[in-house]
């Protein structure tokens, strides 16, 4: 491979990790956005659950 070729093929592959980065962390933001709804579903549920 030329030096070109590699300089090329280095650029391409940090943009795609770049862009998995993105991703990532949009996946992160979504995966805690779930969790909060989660936890507020569950202490719904626990205040309306009669106590023993």
């Amino acid at each position: 491979m030329s030096k070109q070729e590699i300089l090329a093929e280095f650029k391409k592959t940090r943009e795609h990790l770049e862009e998995l980065r993105r991703e990532n962390e949009e996946l992160r933001r979504e995966k805690e956005e779930l969790n909060s709804r989660v936890t507020d579903i569950e202490t719904m549920i626990r205040a309306m659950t009669p106590k023993k």
